[in-house]
């Protein structure tokens, strides 16, 4: 069963409607922003609220000794031009750091940092995670990774200290992941961390 096929009914039902807002605004250098919303359905069956957000935060590497952000205000860009960028950052500079922010709740915001590779992706749990509730913004993100980047090799670091490990592992077990053995990657994982990739595409 595919990881958008274990989440709940309602879950579901959310990614049957179209995006009717998706707010796409991005600064041209050095740091690209993506907000892409996903609405929940209301009592008459139409999207009316948000449900989950992402919203994606790209750093492009500093070259020569140009550092630091441009003070112009940002530039409404498509999607296309969003995704031009990142693959252009991506180019020059090798990997790029991309920022999720899920938006499950009013005063509830998990923040995922990753770093997109020519070849892979690597998510980073957050110290602090609330899994109740975030199912279908991480599902977003999974889909986001594969239909946007183009990414099917995606990795994910849970660090052996947290406190919920044994239960977030346990997650993410549930939405299709599996430990990767150490040393069998073409990248150095952190020793602090627990290693997992995506394999139920």
């Amino acid at each position: 069963m595919s990881c958008r096929n274990r989440l709940s009914s309602a879950c579901a039902t959310v990614r049957s409607y179209p995006l009717r807002r998706a707010s796409l605004q991005a600064r041209l250098h050095p740091t690209a922003f993506v907000t892409v919303s996903v609405w929940a359905p209301n009592q008459s069956g139409v999207p009316d609220v948000p449900h989950a957000a992402i919203r994606l935060i790209t750093t492009e590497c500093a070259e020569g000794s140009g550092v630091g952000f441009k003070k112009e205000p940002p530039v409404l860009l498509s999607e296309t031009g969003i995704l031009n960028s990142i693959n252009s950052d991506l180019k020059v500079c090798g990997k790029v750091s991309i920022r999720f922010l899920f938006y499950v709740a009013d005063s509830v915001v998990n923040q995922w940092e990753a770093t997109l590779y020519p070849t892979c992706i690597i998510l980073c749990a957050p110290p602090k995670i609330a899994i109740n509730g975030t199912k279908s913004s991480f599902v977003a993100m999974i889909e986001f990774i594969q239909e946007k980047l183009n990414c099917t090799n995606i990795y994910l670091e849970v660090q052996k200290d947290q406190q919920n490990f044994t239960t977030l592992v346990r997650t993410f077990f549930y939405f299709g992941f599996a430990i990767v053995p150490p040393g069998t990657t073409t990248f150095q994982a952190s020793p602090r961390a627990v290693l997992m990739r995506f394999v139920d595409l």
